[in-house]
């Protein structure tokens, strides 16, 4: 016999003596504690081990574990010196965390999700090191977690080990809720702290790694109710061998390859001669259920369509090394793509037809597993179920706690059952008999499950699909990115079925608007858009125009899904707008009443926070809440609106016009307003045929229950420039030029300066019966006004001149003084000027004058102020 660290295990003190295993060095010993499918968990079954020694003040601790099920808490080991402190040393899991307890006290929890992974029949090495202040974990062999103990203490070693259960007193109060159903291997005390190396050669199987103070190998450990045997050191760290399960129901090779996926497994293929024995071992049971009359029983998951021999796994087109073909195969062929397994182990191509229907066996690795969602399980790892074993012929359904899926054969039907109650909670009897429960169907209750009374229907649904994947109601799992893309991705085509984009409550009312945050008063922040200005009315003064709307707020008590990123946002149809309480608001200054709407649209602008679905959900469609995505409401109007004009700088006005909305009485507290960065957009053009937009804004009159859309026309002076001021100036001008006309020509003059007169009066009462009838003073009435004044008196020059000549000629006459006629006579045209220097005042300087003194101002009016 050898017997390694004979001179470490000296210090050991025990009811009995160390023992060596006899069977040779590279072997240790498996413990397996409450193992068994049917087996209730009980409080008598653990290993117990007494500790009688000096007490340590730093110490590691390391183990093997390797479990077949969970319980509610499952108790590695629980290490207790005295009736007081029952937690002196805890190791405990569940499916979210390691909790260790030193001293009494919680030392760690809630690990790293994605290095604590989990898997049932799979062997996992846990190892912890202690001092006075430094706390470490190492899982399979690496170090993930370390902390600093805010405590000193020292390990006192004259206590109770307990492996498999929890100690409430010393070395009793156990609880069968509290155990844990697994095999337990190489479990050692060191009075010292492992180097991070030994700890990798520990887990690697590099070394036996037998504590200096305890080791499950080499000390007498009391069994209660435990079952062990001593194997080989490589066999546990070795790679886990692929399992596999036969589906004994004949069926097409498409087929079994897309049942296989639909458990997330693939169709059998071996990679060698011990995987082809394996396959071979688990195909016994079956010769005489699959195809009896023939030796060819199952399909490989193997094809060589692609290149003649060439084999390729069909799962990942991987080619294949490993062939085990009887003699005289492969035939070849383009028709003989498809390989057959034999009740002795060995191949033969046949054609892939779909008549050609075999059995079929599907690869299992320990990481695989299915999902049952439905029910209402406290944890995820209760609805992770592995396929293994089988039940009255067929593949059963083994939870990771305590929960079956089998097929009956007595009642025809799969059936859930408790396997620690031994009871049946529920049974799904209308399938096909060569189906099996995977997708979504309705369980008929045959006991208490859930609240649900006896007889009742719960769906449920079996699959592999993850929270990331949307499941089909086949089982098929989808990316969530397919769901209601307008194309079918499930081969039942249930991935375009119910994509309502809206989810609300029974309690929701529709009537009532939502709050804002912590109940406040709900924001909604609009948005304009002035498409085109079709007409503007100056006599009705309004303005008739095209223009949206946009209104965006925030619903939190909604729920969206399906949900994918569209140019404009993703817009909501009748059926999903109806469910959703929607902003109104009323139009202050609507011109006739004249409004109509063009054009309606909600939509969701944003897909934020996506949620995925519980692990109870048997929807498993991503969900996005409202209060990380709002909700818009465009409404494009074509409507007329009063418009305010003020006609004093006419024809160089800009006239300020609105479009104001107001929100409905009923919203006074509970809706408002927010206009802060508003948008507003004008998208016409910006010159029209007399105006020209400019200064599109929201409005000073904006408040919290009211919005104003501002924007100005101003007008274009070109056309009136030409058509009113270059006329009426040159009308003056005219008049201006009679006051040249010889004095004689006296009907001449008049009839000139009256025209003139006449004309710009016209002129005038065109301009006026373009604008609308108001008592305001308008620059073109000043204009205009000037321009008839200087006319008329020209008239008034022309008349009063004739006058006075006519007088002066009578009294020549009188006097008959012959010099001052010889004088005027030789004055010819400066007659006037001598005689009447008024008129050449007038018409050289008093006109001029005026004329430039007028424009002066009014032009310094119109373009400076």
């Amino acid at each position: 016999m050898i017997c390694r660290y004979s001179t470490l295990l000296v210090l050991l003190t025990f009811h009995g003596p160390n023992i060596c295993s006899s069977e040779g060095p590279g072997r240790v010993r498996v413990f397996s504690l409450q193992r068994g499918l049917w087996t209730v968990p009980r409080e008598d079954v653990y290993l117990r081990y007494n500790f009688s020694r000096d007490p340590l003040v730093q110490f590691s601790l390391c183990y093997r574990i390797r479990f077949e099920r969970f319980t509610e808490l499952n108790t590695h080991l629980s290490y207790t010196n005295s009736y007081a402190n029952v937690d002196t040393v805890g190791v405990y899991h569940d499916e979210e965390s390691l909790m260790v307890w030193l001293d009494g006290q919680g030392v760690t929890a809630a690990l790293d999700e994605d290095a604590w992974k989990v898997h049932l029949e799979e062997w996992n090495h846990l190892c912890f090191t202690f001092t006075q202040t430094i706390f470490t974990i190492y899982w399979q062999g690496d170090e993930f977690f370390r902390a600093r103990l805010d405590f000193s203490w020292v390990l006192a070693m004259n206590g109770t080990l307990i492996v498999g259960q929890e100690q409430d007193t010393l070395a009793g109060g156990f609880d069968a809720t509290q155990v844990v159903v697994a095999d337990v291997t190489q479990m050692s005390f060191w009075d010292r702290v492992l180097e991070p190396r030994e700890v990798r050669d520990a887990a690697s199987c590099r070394t036996l790694a037998r504590g200096n103070v305890f080791s499950s190998d080499t000390s007498t450990v009391e069994e209660f109710g435990v079952s062990s045997e001593w194997v080989n050191l490589d066999q546990i760290c070795k790679s886990p061998s692929t399992r596999y399960v036969i589906m004994p129901e004949e069926r097409s090779f498409p087929d079994s390859i897309n049942l296989c996926r639909l458990f997330n497994l693939t169709l059998a293929v071996p990679f060698g001669p011990e995987e082809n024995a394996l396959l071979t071992e688990a195909l016994q049971p079956f010769r005489d259920v699959c195809a009896p009359s023939k030796d060819w029983k199952l399909w490989l998951g193997i094809t060589d369509k692609e290149v003649e021999d060439v084999w390729r796994e069909v799962s990942t087109s991987q080619i294949i090394e490993y062939r085990n073909f009887v003699s005289s195969y492969p035939i070849g062929g383009i028709l003989y793509n498809c390989a057959l397994f034999t009740v002795e182990g060995l191949w033969q191509d046949v054609p892939c037809k779909v008549t050609n229907r075999k059995c079929s066996a599907c690869a299992v690795r320990n990481e695989n597993f299915l999902r049952l969602r439905g029910l209402c399980y406290d944890s995820e790892y209760q609805t992770y179920f592995r396929l293994d074993g089988y039940i009255h012929g067929r593949p059963m359904f083994y939870g990771y706690y305590d929960m079956v899926i089998h097929f009956n054969a007595d009642d025809d039907a799969w059936v859930l059952r408790n396997a620690f109650k031994n009871s049946t909670l529920l049974m799904l009897l209308k399938i096909s008999r060569y189906s099996y429960p995977l997708g979504k169907f309705d369980w008929t209750v045959t006991a208490d499950v859930c609240g649900k009374p006896l007889g009742s229907s719960l769906t449920l649904s079996l699959s592999a699909c993850s929270s990331d994947q949307y499941m089909c109601d086949s089982g098929q799992c989808v990316p969530h990115a397919k769901r209601c893309n307008l194309y079918h991705d499930c081969h039942d085509k249930s991935d375009e079925l119910d994509c309502f984009k809206v989810k609300v409550g029974d309690e929701y009312q529709r009537e009532l608007p939502p709050t804002g945050p912590d109940n406040s008063i709900l924001e909604l922040k609009p948005n304009f858009k002035l498409v085109r200005i079709a007409n503007v009315e100056d006599i009705n003064m309004v303005v008739t125009l095209e223009f949206q709307i946009t209104l965006t707020w925030i619903d939190d008590r909604v729920s969206l899904k399906h949900l994918h990123t569209q140019k404009g946002g993703i817009i909501l149809t009748r059926e999903e707008i109806q469910k959703l309480w929607v902003p109104r608001y009323q139009f202050m200054n609507l011109a006739r009443g004249e409004k109509n709407l063009l054009e309606e649209t909600i939509s969701i602008n944003s897909i934020n926070n996506p949620q995925k679905s519980g692990f109870n959900d048997v929807d498993t469609d991503l969900t996005y809440p409202g209060s990380n995505n709002s909700l818009s409401i465009a409404q494009y109007y074509a409507g007329t609106f009063m418009c305010v004009f003020k006609y004093f700088s006419y024809p160089f006005d800009i006239q300020t016009c609105t479009i104001e909305i107001i929100l409905p009485t009923k919203y006074e507290d509970s809706v408002k307003f927010v206009d802060e960065n508003v948008k507003v957009t004008y998208a016409g053009s910006q010159d029209l045929a007399l105006y020209t937009v400019q200064q599109v804004q929201i409005g000073e009159a904006s408040g919290p229950r009211k919005m104003v859309l501002q924007y100005k026309l101003r007008r274009r002076p070109g056309v009136i420039m030409m058509t009113t001021f270059l006329p009426s100036a040159l009308l003056l001008l005219v008049s201006w030029a009679t006051l040249f006309i010889k004095l004689e020509a006296l009907n001449v003059r008049a009839v000139m300066a009256l025209t003139t007169l006449l004309v710009l009066y016209t002129l005038f009462s065109n301009v006026s019966k373009s604008l609308p009838t108001t008592a305001e003073i308008k620059l073109i009435d000043i204009w205009f006004f000037f321009i008839i004044f200087l006319l008329f008196s020209n008239i008034m020059v022309h008349v009063f001149i004739r006058e006075t000549t006519t007088t002066v000629q009578c009294l020549k006459t009188l006097t008959k003084v012959r010099q001052i006629q010889v004088q005027s006579v030789s004055l010819g045209s400066n007659k006037v000027a001598v005689l009447f220097p008024f008129l050449n005042i007038y018409r050289m300087f008093i006109i001029p004058s005026l004329v430039i003194l007028f424009n002066l101002v009014f032009w310094l009016y119109v373009f400076v102020l």
